[in-house]
């Protein structure tokens, strides 16, 4: 085929128009690879719309679950104070029944000591009345004067012995009757301290219980603040790797929508080390 000349043109005028020609598919095909990347351009933004959609319903769903955490922290709290305050109400309790009971036990004892001398003198006297001597000396102040009581035999008048058994038979009815009622005074104060020593068990027991419910109490808190602590740097860590920025003012803004929990300091510390990381990258 023989070269298309336009007359008044030379030779050139055929590299030009070949020039054009190719300059022409260039355009074409950058064209259309612009319109490639405007598609691709749109389907990213549409996927990073959805993801930012979701990633807001999944950060409102993590703000719902920090709420009841920090709603259940702040009644384990209350629990917490409720518990010791009765505890410490017990305690106080105990402490002052625990006093009044040793007060009580030693003035027993005393009691005890005290019939277990009068039991011994009356003992003495007993042995005092079975003799034959005439110089025998009774201190009778020792004993309460009851109807039947004891009645001191007076030596320096002459009695016959009929009268003398007579007065010796009362005085050792009495004996018995004053050493009757002190063994049942000693059974009722062994009876008391028993008792005592039952109702210190008891409280003793109930100072343990209650020391194991707060024990379990702190740690259900220890438990809720290390999964609280989790759920925070998880998110720290989502935000990081998941949606793919380096931009600390996300974690950041994500912080002071949160800042009303107990935790923020530790979060805080979970930002700084994140941002400190990837200031070096």
């Amino acid at each position: 085929m023989a070269d298309f000349i336009i007359p008044g043109h030379g030779p050139t005028f055929k590299v030009e128009l070949k020039e054009q020609k190719r300059t022409k598919e260039n355009f074409r095909k950058r064209m259309r690879e612009v319109k490639e990347l405007d598609i691709t351009a749109d389907n990213l933004v549409k996927s990073l719309e959805s993801l930012l959609k979701e990633k807001g319903h999944e950060v409102k769903q993590e703000q719902q679950r920090n709420r009841e955490l920090d709603a259940k922290f702040k009644n384990l709290l209350q629990e917490k104070e409720s518990i010791e305050a009765q505890l410490q109400k017990i305690l106080d309790n105990h402490y002052t029944e625990k006093s009044e009971l040793s007060s009580k036990i030693k003035s027993l004892q005393e009691e005890k000591k005290t019939l277990k001398d009068v039991k011994e003198q009356n003992k003495q006297c007993e042995h005092l009345s079975d003799s034959d001597s005439t110089e025998v000396d009774l201190d009778s102040s020792i004993f309460l004067q009851e109807d039947v009581g004891w009645q001191p035999i007076d030596h320096e008048q002459p009695s016959s012995h009929s009268v003398k058994k007579v007065q010796d038979q009362k005085n050792k009815r009495y004996l018995e009757k004053a050493q009757a009622r002190s063994e049942e005074n000693l059974r009722n104060t062994s009876n008391e301290v028993s008792n005592i020593k039952s109702r210190l068990i008891k409280y003793n027991y109930i100072t343990r219980q209650k020391d194991k419910e707060i024990q379990r109490l702190k740690s259900e808190l220890e438990r809720v603040q290390i999964t609280t602590c989790g759920l925070f740097f998880a998110l720290s860590l989502h935000d990081t790797f998941h949606v793919r920025t380096k931009n600390p003012l996300l974690a950041l803004n994500f912080y002071k929508l949160n800042r009303a929990s107990h935790l923020n300091l530790i979060y805080s510390s979970y930002i700084v080390l994140w941002y400190s990381m990837y200031s070096n990258v």
